[in-house]
């Protein structure tokens, strides 16, 4: 095969491909190039996805405060996972387990991730990302972190887990 006609194979033979992808193995897709996709967690972590304007909005700021004054225990216990997704600033995401866990986003992510929990980028929110996947609260204010613990806490999943930890692990 020559090489100008192998081009056009290996191009529409990789476009048709990605077509053909359910729109979950495509986001997956993009994402891996990221190095991070909300299917990685799956099962293993809540993910709380904050989005802002900018790094310096009054509620973005607030939000951040108000997770400030909840133990990082009590976000480590319930398996959760922030994304600070700022319109303007850097995107970071974190684990409460240890203090240098904070890593960038890229911009791709964090568009992405606009783009799915169809969020504009002059708008606040706070989504609540269950170990499912799936959306499970939106806030368009800061919320205290009580709140959001109260309702994660009467989960079923959650239920489960805090009754296998008071029965030992089992």
């Amino acid at each position: 095969m020559k090489p100008r006609l192998l081009l056009v194979f290996l191009f529409f033979g990789g476009a048709a491909a990605l077509l053909a992808m359910p729109a979950a193995a495509q986001d997956d897709a993009s994402d891996a190039a990221d190095g991070f996709r909300l299917s990685d967690v799956k099962w293993q972590r809540r993910v709380l996805v904050l989005f802002a304007p900018s790094a310096d909005d009054a509620a973005y700021r607030q939000q951040l405060r108000l997770f400030r004054t909840a133990p990082d225990s009590a976000f480590a216990e319930r398996d959760l996972m922030l994304l600070d997704v700022p319109a303007e600033g850097s995107p970071r995401r974190r684990t409460w387990e240890t203090k240098d866990a904070a890593r960038d986003l890229s911009d791709e992510a964090s568009e992405r991730l606009r783009k799915r929990f169809d969020v504009p980028a002059g708008s606040f929110a706070l989504v609540l990302v269950g170990k499912d996947g799936t959306e499970k609260r939106r806030d368009e204010a800061p919320v205290p972190p009580e709140v959001i613990f109260a309702e994660i806490d009467a989960m079923p999943m959650r239920q489960r887990e805090m009754q296998q930890q008071s029965d030992g692990g089992r």
